[in-house]
């Protein structure tokens, strides 16, 4: 009974959520999941991310989440501006039918210098996505006899007409980037801040795995703003942030406050000697779970790791056992552009 269960939880999650993107804690770390927006605006040449997520395995084989992402600016830096592109390749499966989900997206976007200090910028992005589900491994109550248990000969009574489907995705977003660097190298009293608004899945394609299925993607509407804050003469930093998102009845509000320690400061002389940074803190999904988080950053990479615990009704079934996330990043930086704390 176990597999009946769980597809049966399956299944009501996908009616429940199933306007709903799939999502890292560690959202900034995934930008262009964020903003097609976002694209480009870091400092340094290059910049690629690698993301896991392994959620509710305690249910069943629960749900893994894939991702990886490349960006970079592609003109350089001007007066007026600079032009920016990326790539962003995410995969999902779960449970023991392997529901999958494979989206690839492109993303243009370019950033007008208001000042020294400002940036404004806007994204959009195109790209395709694959859904698929494989029924051979699927049990339904149907084919439970009531006397030897599962019967793989009896008809399940379902009917589906597509095992895997095809679809177009778009979007666009906009962003706001504001940058006051450090008076000098101990002061350690910038600000540094990003807010913007984006919007997904313009062409809210439909769901084809039924026959006259009506069910569609809605648009996801997504609002962001994250900070970093120097306290002044210490090697303490404090990064709050916030991303709300709102997508058919469903909605995800993530507040996130993180502190950061200079642990080694850069050599202005030699520059062999790079600054490196630990980063402790918590997000928290209202409704649904804490993510204590612990991140490292040193030689242009960056480790971070999470690990949600699970608050709602389905602690119950999970025992708490949300779910372990992973972040690798590495930026590629030859000269110094200071654009944005990403």
């Amino acid at each position: 009974m176990k597999r009946v269960t769980f597809l049966i939880i399956a299944f009501l999650a996908w009616e429940i959520v199933k306007t709903q993107d799939y999502h890292f804690s560690q959202y900034l770390e995934s930008p262009m999941m964020v903003s097609p927006a976002l694209a480009g605006y870091f400092d340094g040449n290059f910049r690629a991310n690698l993301n896991f997520k392994s959620q509710w395995h305690s249910i069943d084989k629960g749900y893994q989440t894939f991702g990886f992402a490349a960006d970079m600016p592609v003109t350089e830096q001007t007066n007026t501006g600079f032009l920016a592109a990326g790539l962003t390749v995410l995969k999902d499966d779960a449970g023991l039918v392997k529901m999958k989900n494979l989206v690839a997206m492109a993303n243009v976007a370019y950033h007008v210098k208001l000042n020294d200090q400002q940036y404004l910028g806007a994204g959009i992005y195109a790209g395709f996505g694959q859904r698929a589900i494989d029924l051979s491994q699927a049990q339904w109550g149907s084919q439970y006899d009531g006397i030897s248990g599962f019967n793989p000969s009896l008809p399940s009574n379902e009917t589906f007409s597509n095992e895997s489907y095809l679809y177009a995705d778009f979007g666009f977003g906009i962003n706001y980037g504001f940058n006051k660097n450090t008076t000098n190298m101990s002061s350690n009293d910038g600000i540094k801040l990003i807010s913007g608004l984006a919007i997904y899945h313009l062409t809210q394609p439909k769901f084809n795995f039924l026959s006259n299925s009506e069910e569609k993607l809605n648009m996801r509407f997504c609002g962001y703003v994250q900070s970093l804050i120097g306290i002044p003469n210490s090697n303490f930093a404090v990064k709050p942030g916030f991303i709300y998102n709102q997508q058919g009845k469903q909605n995800e509000i993530l507040p996130s406050l993180l502190f950061r320690y200079q642990v080694r400061e850069k050599s202005q002389y030699t520059g062999f000697i790079k600054d490196s940074y630990l980063n402790v803190g918590a997000i928290f999904r209202a409704r649904d779970a804490i993510a204590p988080m612990f991140a490292f950053e040193m030689f242009n990479t960056s480790f971070g790791m999470t690990y949600d615990i699970n608050v709602s009704s389905l602690r119950n079934a999970t025992s708490g056992k949300g779910g372990i996330e992973f972040n690798l990043k590495y930026t590629f930086k030859s000269k110094n552009v200071n654009r944005s704390m990403l």
